[in-house]
């Protein structure tokens, strides 16, 4: 079923595999990663969750969900070891510089 937590631990395994990577090439290209949509199949909540969701939530909450780097990480970490990351938003925000939207880096 969709609400089943390791239907999430499984997807989470492999996001954060493929984050490591990305954060390893950014790291050897001296550029920051530009993170990628993160999914979630269960909703991230200190209390007990009722099939993968908050007690509160609406039944038409659908599984899974783009979700915050703060579901499925540290965030404040990162931050203390100054990752250079930038959210999956962030070449959408109305205020980036044209100049970082359009940077790019080509991997042979």
């Amino acid at each position: 079923p969709e609400d089943n937590p390791m239907r999430h631990l499984t997807f989470d395994v492999l996001q954060r595999a493929a984050l490591r990577d990305a954060l390893a090439l950014a790291r050897a290209t001296g550029r920051t990663l530009l993170l990628p949509p993160l999914t979630c199949w269960c909703d991230r909540y200190w209390n007990a969750l009722q099939r993968c969701r908050m007690a509160e939530a609406p039944r038409e909450m659908r599984l899974p969900f783009a979700c915050p780097m703060d579901h499925l990480f540290d965030v404040h970490l990162w931050e203390e070891q100054e990752v250079p990351v930038r959210a999956a938003s962030f070449l959408y925000h109305p205020q980036a510089n044209a100049t970082l939207r359009g940077a790019r880096v080509r991997l042979r």
